[in-house]
């Protein structure tokens, strides 16, 4: 990390009289890295307020289905272990569209990786995303998946669930504990990674079923609750 950052995170924890955390994994690393009393951390989870989807309907048989990651192409997000995974699903089925979504420090190299890996026209790269333009491509997509190294929390997998598409997580992203429905994988581990949106894909009931459960959630956890 940056030490300047650091420091300058630090100061500003130690001059607040409360501070709020958007996960119990973000107040855990306060504690440990910045030395903050744990008693004067209260964790508040993150929500969303998205217009909520339904469920997507049973997919058609041969249907090509499109798996999704979506924001900032750079370290922290993982995106290399989205490249590897798509490359591995890649090699043994021919019905899968990966999109990376996203600007970033890191997506020409994506770009460049992915090339390397014999993706090809196997993965699209949109850039940049509007706001507005997010449910829409949230929709458009069968699994959603999240491959951050380092994730306090990250929202966009609620917005995702919010609209009815079954994410996949690594395990210690923040916003398992707000919504412990989600798929879970071994950050780093690209292998299972593949594996968890394989099934997913695969069996249609299983990916109806952990659409239904993870929207029903996300439902739950709105702005206004998180502010009162």
């Amino acid at each position: 990390a940056n030490p300047s950052i650091c420091e300058i995170e630090r100061l500003g924890l130690l001059a607040a009289d409360r501070v709020i955390a958007v996960s119990d994994h973000t107040r855990c690393r306060l504690v440990k890295q910045y030395g903050i009393d744990r008693g004067r951390v209260d964790v508040v989870h993150n929500a969303t307020d998205r217009v909520v989807g339904v469920p997507f309907p049973a997919l058609p048989t041969g249907a090509r289905r499109r798996v999704l990651f979506m924001g900032r192409v750079t370290w922290q997000k993982g995106p290399e272990q989205f490249i590897r995974a798509a490359a591995r699903l890649a090699a043994e089925r021919d019905d899968i569209e990966f999109v990376m979504a996203g600007g970033g420090d890191l997506r020409p190299a994506m770009v460049e990786l992915a090339d390397e890996l014999g993706l090809g026209g196997r993965v699209v790269f949109p850039g940049f995303v509007a706001v507005a333009d997010v449910p829409d491509l949230l929709r458009s997509a069968d699994v959603f998946v999240m491959t951050s190294m380092a994730e306090p929390f990250g929202i966009v997998a609620l917005e995702a669930a919010a609209q009815g598409v079954p994410v996949v997580l690594p395990a210690s992203a923040g916003v398992v504990e707000a919504m412990p429905q989600a798929v879970r994988y071994t950050g780093g581990d690209v292998e299972q990674l593949a594996v968890k949106i394989g099934r997913l894909l695969d069996n249609e009931a299983l990916r109806q079923r952990a659409a239904q459960r993870q929207q029903e959630r996300a439902r739950r956890l709105t702005w206004r609750d998180a502010a009162a």
